[in-house]
């Protein structure tokens, strides 16, 4: 399968028209549903990233004790406590969380900082039953992912790095850094459209893949996954297409990283310093 290349110049077309009457409901919701004991910021995170980007308002679904704190760090986003069972987000509050505010988001995203309790099989379980909309499943989610045997749907993507795609396809990062291509391919045909982290990030969805010619060392950070999260989640919920929004999530967090070795270099920088750089990418 031939990759191709996605820079710059190919993002403002991408990129929906934002009308002068535009009223925040029309920009999209996302749900973020994320957080534990040992992870709270990575769902705040991706929220700032959601928010960046251009989300009409985001949804924060995370655990109860760490609701008063989230609200602090970011007074933007909608705060829905979920109960949690040792730390970890229980499947039953969880789908009364998305009973409320399903009808206002248009897009999802599961997985930052919930951490790998057995418990949180369930809860993964039971969300992606009852959520038909855009989902994007990252981090410690793609952890459970390959033993729920989702069916393949067009609306789902996951977004692992080379670890996390070794671990669901049964595999090593080694084999996975090997050959990418292959890689991004078979993740897409067992899940519906993936994004593979990494210099030369690829965006792969049915018989196309997309490679992201822009990045930098400077986004090796912890939170910049997080960050990437939220941006992908934002662009779906404003109606662009799973595979679009992949593709210019990956390519404006890229180009925030590039704005960010600009101005620091290559040692230093901050999750949220790359969630900053966002509007400025897409002004």
């Amino acid at each position: 399968m031939n990759a191709e290349e996605y820079g710059k110049e190919k993002l403002r077309g991408m990129l929906p028209e934002i009308p002068a009457d535009i009223h925040k409901g029309n920009r999209g919701g996302v749900l973020v549903c994320g957080g534990s004991l040992c992870y709270r910021g990575a769902p705040l995170l991706a929220a700032l990233g959601a928010l960046r980007a251009g989300a009409g308002y985001v949804v924060l679904a995370v655990p109860d004790f760490m609701a008063e704190s989230a609200s602090v760090f970011l007074p933007e986003a909608i705060i829905a406590p979920v109960k949690t069972l040792n730390g970890t987000l229980s499947a039953d509050s969880l789908a009364r969380t998305v009973k409320l505010w399903e009808k206002r988001c248009a897009a999802a995203v599961f997985g930052p900082g919930t951490g790998r309790d057995e418990r949180l099989r369930k809860t993964l379980e039971k969300f992606m039953s009852i959520w038909s909309k855009p989902l994007l499943l990252d981090a410690d989610a793609l952890w459970f992912l390959s033993e729920t045997r989702p069916s393949v749907r067009d609306n789902l993507a996951v977004s692992p790095h080379a670890g996390e795609a070794a671990h669901l396809l049964s595999g090593t990062p080694e084999a996975v850094q090997a050959d990418r291509q292959t890689a991004a391919e078979k993740l897409s045909q067992k899940y519906g459209a993936a994004l593979l982290k990494g210099k030369g990030t690829l965006v792969a969805c049915g018989s196309e893949m997309r490679v992201i010619n822009a990045g930098s060392p400077a986004l090796a950070v912890p939170g910049s996954g997080d960050v990437l999260s939220g941006v992908v989640g934002a662009f779906c919920a404003s109606g662009m297409s799973i595979f679009d929004a992949l593709t210019a999530g990956a390519l404006v967090h890229a180009l925030a990283g590039e704005r960010l070795e600009a101005k620091y270099g290559l040692r230093g920088a901050l999750a949220r310093e790359i969630a900053e750089e966002i509007p400025l990418v897409l002004k």
